[in-house]
């Protein structure tokens, strides 16, 4: 998640491409990561995985379910496929400010705030092969994980 550097991609490496749209007034995004190449099955593996937490996720979603149902549908998928979840990378609200509430949480946690009808909101899963734990670069905005390993959102 970030802006990329002069490194050139290689085959495996995974590419994240998150998109902000501001458009009368309010503010949305969204993120989806692709493998450069061929790949190897780890990362196929992972970037298929996120992709199936993200359905979970839409698919545990209804008016007067607490949020918490998105985060356990997450995390069955990774746990399932011994991936690690980004706990402090949320989705958000999507609306007049950007990153608004609600907070959505993709780890098993305990927010009982209901859904509501009409309120709408991003779910973005971040998940890892390695290490879960994050760094910022230097530039402020370009996160990865801490021991390196890869990640798809």
């Amino acid at each position: 998640h970030g802006i990329p550097d002069l490194r050139p991609l290689e085959d495996g490496d995974l590419v994240n491409v998150d998109v902000t749209l501001y458009l009368d007034g309010f503010h949305a995004d969204t993120a989806r990561s692709w493998i450069c190449g061929e790949g190897d099955e780890t990362g196929h593996r992972l970037v298929k995985a996120t992709r199936e937490a993200l359905a979970a996720a839409i698919a545990s979603c209804a008016s007067e379910k607490p949020l918490k149902c998105i985060g356990e549908a997450v995390a069955e998928v990774a746990e399932r496929e011994h991936f690690g979840i980004v706990k402090t990378l949320v989705g958000h609200g999507i609306g007049e400010f950007f990153h608004g509430v609600p907070q959505i949480f993709h780890c098993r946690n305990s927010d009982n705030r209901k859904m509501q009808l009409g309120t709408t909101f991003t779910i973005e899963p971040v998940l890892t092969e390695g290490s879960a734990e994050w760094i910022t670069w230097e530039d402020g905005w370009t996160v990865a994980t801490a021991d390196g390993g890869r990640a798809a959102q």
